[in-house]
Order: C-alpha cells, then structure tokens, then sequence
C-alpha cells in the first residue's frame, strides 16, 4: 500500500517523481530520522505553475527582445569573427549558469522543505552550509535583492525610454508629409504638427506599467507575451525587408554608402 504523503507528491507534480530514491537522496539528502519530510514542488504544468507552453513563451519574450536590432552594430565593432565566436561564448555561458541556478535552488528547497526559493533565499542558505559564511548569510540575501533591484531598474528606464522615443516617432511620421525632390533624387520630410515630449509620452504609459507588476501569477500574462511575441516577430520581418530593399534601391540608385 502507498502512503497518503507519497500520494500527495506525486500528485502535485514533485520534481524527483520520475526518479528512484537513490537519485532523490543524492539530489535532497534527508535529514536523520525515521521518515522522510515530505517535499511539494511547484513544477512547470502544475496546478499552480503556469504550463511548458506558457513558460516557453515567457522565456522567448524575456530573452529575445529590442536588443536583437542592436547586434549587428555589435558585431561590427566587435568584427566577423571575434563577433559571432564571443556571442556563442557568452550565450553558452548564460545558460550554464542559469542551469546552476536552478539546480541549486532546487537542491535547497529540499533541505528546507519549501515549494521554491527566491534568489536571495537560494544565496542565503547555500551561505549557510560554509560555517565560515553561515553569520552573514542575511547579507549575502540583501546584497543580491540590491543588484537584482539595480539591474531591473537599469532594464525597466532603457525600455521606458525606447517605448516612448518609438511611439513619439510613429507618431511624428503620421502627422508628416513627403514630397519627392528632383534634383537628386532624394525624399525629403517635413513634419507639420510637432509631437509631444517624450516624458508626457512615459507619464502616459506609467499606469498600465504599474497595472502590470501588480501581476500576481505569470499565467495572466502569457497571452500578452504570446501577442508581443508575434508582433515583434513582424516587426523584425519587417524591419529587414526594407532594410533588405532600401539597400537595394540605393545601390541600384549608384549610391555611395557610408563607411
């Protein structure tokens, strides 16, 4: 017969269910004594987790964004390839260090028989197993919430910025007009209704980016990553085709570029 408690786990889809106990025991060694405590994770598909297609589409939203239009730039100062090598480098890297994490985190949550941990809770007790580190595992705890507050304010002002500088740019370009000059075969834009500043364009998109960390479950938000996914799929389509054509043009045009 199977115990209540195991049944329990193994319905709330525990992370080691799918692996024997000799696995279990060298990922989560148990404590010493008669029984083991019983350890609920809360794993992708879950039914408080969101599922493998909505976290797949979270991580394509959070690691592929506007910062893809800058990579040629970056390759180019870089060159052809140094480049290409240092980005694969890099990138193989992040991956590795974000699979010790969580490796990590789940290691820990098992000691201390807890559904997840935050990244300052996963420094604070990994601090905690070296007896020469175990007195300052709070600050270890503090030091990375302060870096994490740091960096997501340093990501949060440069997207607020280029939120705002786009659509202020769309919508100078609707209130313009274009006449075609022949003399050297060039356009020539004049703007006649002048946009707003970009401030009054962050204030207002400041409520619904405040509506929007008041999230409480990633779940709720899957669709509007499934919708900024795709539009900026478009978007990238579009941006290389014509600068893809507009290349074309110009050369066929014998003009000379820049170096």
């Amino acid at each position: 017969m199977m115990a209540s408690s195991d049944v329990d786990v193994r319905g709330e889809g525990s992370l080691f269910s799918d692996q024997n106990p000799s696995e279990m025991d060298a990922l989560c060694p148990s404590p010493p004594g008669p029984s083991r405590p019983q350890r609920n994770y809360e794993r992708i598909g879950g039914r408080t987790g969101t599922s493998f297609c909505q976290t797949l589409i979270h991580l394509l939203k959070g690691n592929i964004g506007t910062g893809l239009l800058g990579l040629p730039l970056a390759v180019k100062n870089a060159g052809l390839v140094l480049g290409p090598v240092s980005l694969l480098c890099m990138g193989v890297i992040a991956v590795h260090c974000m699979r010790l994490l969580v490796k990590c985190s789940h290691h820990l949550s098992g000691k201390v028989n807890r559904p997840s941990l935050t990244y300052g809770e996963a420094v604070q007790y990994g601090m905690e197993n070296m007896s020469w580190l175990r007195r300052h595992s709070q600050w270890g705890k503090r030091t990375v919430n302060l870096f994490l507050i740091i960096t997501q304010l340093g990501f949060c002002c440069v997207y607020f910025v280029f939120l705002s500088d786009n659509v202020k740019q769309v919508v100078e370009a609707a209130n313009a007009t274009t006449f075609s000059c022949h003399v050297n075969n060039t356009n020539q834009t004049q703007i006649l209704v002048p946009s707003f500043d970009s401030r009054l364009y962050m204030l207002c998109f400041l409520p619904a980016i405040i509506l929007l960390v008041f999230t409480p479950n990633l779940k709720y938000l899957a669709p509007l990553s499934l919708v900024a996914n795709l539009v900026m799929t478009a978007s990238l389509v579009l941006i290389y085709f014509y600068s893809l054509t507009y290349s074309t043009v110009r050369r066929e045009n014998g003009a000379v570029f820049p170096p």
